[in-house]
């Protein structure tokens, strides 16, 4: 036991020992390292900032781009020179009672996609109706001036029937064109083409122009030089049964003839009739014998060289025998009927009224009674 004793005192003896020298060394460890503090020199610690960091502005992502698709651009729009000008008007008159004014038709441009001058229709014969034409309807400009008897030059009765095709044309394009595509204006420039184009105005003028637009003859462009003369002395009727009637060559007859007169050695005279109509032999000649009469007394030829003769009661005025509508001489039936003197009498009036004509009715009717009366007496000279 004692044994153990001395053991344990061992045992305790060494740790006391040990705890001295610990704390010894302790304090010997940190009083040496505070003088090597002291004396070590004092180091400044410098913090870097690290730059900002950021998150940039998202980029703008471009709009897609596109072709927008094109923008029609409005036409130029063309004034004529003279928008109050009035296109020329045709003279003849009707003798009638009462007197009709024929009408004069304004231009009435419209406004077209580009102002191409396809043709130059008023390098050939200049008016504001043509300047118009080539501006607004230069397909049509181009068919008139490419007509066969345009190109060779014009004369004064041709350049007269240009403008009352104008006239037409500033009232209805359409019926324009369809009156130059027949035949008769198409090969070449005769006198029944004037009158033809006259009483297309005449029809305008009276409304009645659908009557002859309706008729087989005019949808199928059959309108030819045997045809023009029947077709204008047809536009001396108001009625479209007229107009059926005329352009049927079954149910009329037609007489044409050269009947050179003194001084108009190129007249040339058409006669139309009803089918159920009965002709005189002799009418032909003395409308040759009354036109030459009074050429006579009037010292120069007739205006025209070709007279046109239509007998049918329903283009005559009532209480009259007999119009001159300018383009045709209308008759009644009952003339024909008539002595010869009587006949004579009759159409030396109304071949006079292509010199008296626009005037007041007792200038014009007096005027062509009076020279009517001295070319029936000097017949008998």
């Amino acid at each position: 036991m004692a044994h153990g004793i001395f053991i344990v005192a061992v045992i305790v003896l060494a740790i006391a020992v040990v705890a001295i020298v610990s704390a010894t060394a302790g304090y010997w460890f940190a009083n040496a390292n505070r003088g090597n503090i002291a004396a070590a020199p004092e180091v400044v610690v410098v913090q870097v900032t690290p730059p900002p960091t950021y998150t940039p502005y998202p980029t703008a992502t471009p709009a897609p781009t596109y072709t927008p698709y094109p923008t029609a651009t409005p036409a130029p729009t063309y004034t004529p020179q003279s928008a109050t000008t009035p296109a020329p008007a045709h003279t003849p008159q009707s003798t009638a009672v009462p007197t009709q004014t024929r009408p004069t038709y304004t231009p009435r441009p419209r406004p077209t996609a580009t102002p191409v001058r396809a043709a130059i229709l008023s390098d050939i014969h200049s008016t504001l109706n043509t300047l118009w034409l080539d501006q607004q309807h230069p397909t049509l400009a181009k068919e008139i001036a490419n007509l066969r008897w345009v190109g060779d030059g014009l004369t004064d009765p041709e350049r007269n029937l240009i403008d009352e095709i104008l006239n037409i044309a500033v009232e209805d394009i359409a019926v324009a064109a369809e009156a130059i595509a027949q035949p008769s204006l198409q090969s070449s420039y005769e006198t029944h083409d004037s009158h033809l184009i006259y009483a297309i105005n005449s029809l305008i003028y009276d409304d009645t122009l659908d009557y002859l637009r309706e008729t087989e003859i005019w949808q199928k462009r059959r309108i030819t030089d045997e045809w023009a003369p029947v077709v204008a002395a047809t536009a001396t009727t108001a009625s479209s049964t007229a107009h059926r009637e005329y352009l049927d060559e079954n149910r009329i007859t037609i007489e044409n003839r050269e009947v050179p007169t003194i001084r108009n050695p190129n007249l040339r005279v058409s006669i139309i009739r009803k089918d159920s109509d009965a002709a005189r032999s002799d009418t032909m000649e003395i409308v040759q014998e009354a036109i030459d009469s009074i050429e006579t007394v009037m010292g120069v030829p007739l205006p025209t060289d070709h007279v046109i003769i239509i007998f049918d009661e329903r283009a005559v005025t009532s209480g009259f025998a007999g119009v001159n509508h300018g383009f045709a001489i209308a008759s009644t039936p009952e003339t024909e009927d008539r002595g010869r003197e009587r006949r004579f009498s009759h159409f030396a009036h109304e071949a006079a009224h292509y010199w008296w004509f626009g005037n007041k009715d007792w200038l014009d009717e007096r005027a062509g009674g009076y020279y009517c009366r001295y070319g029936v007496f000097s017949q008998w000279l």
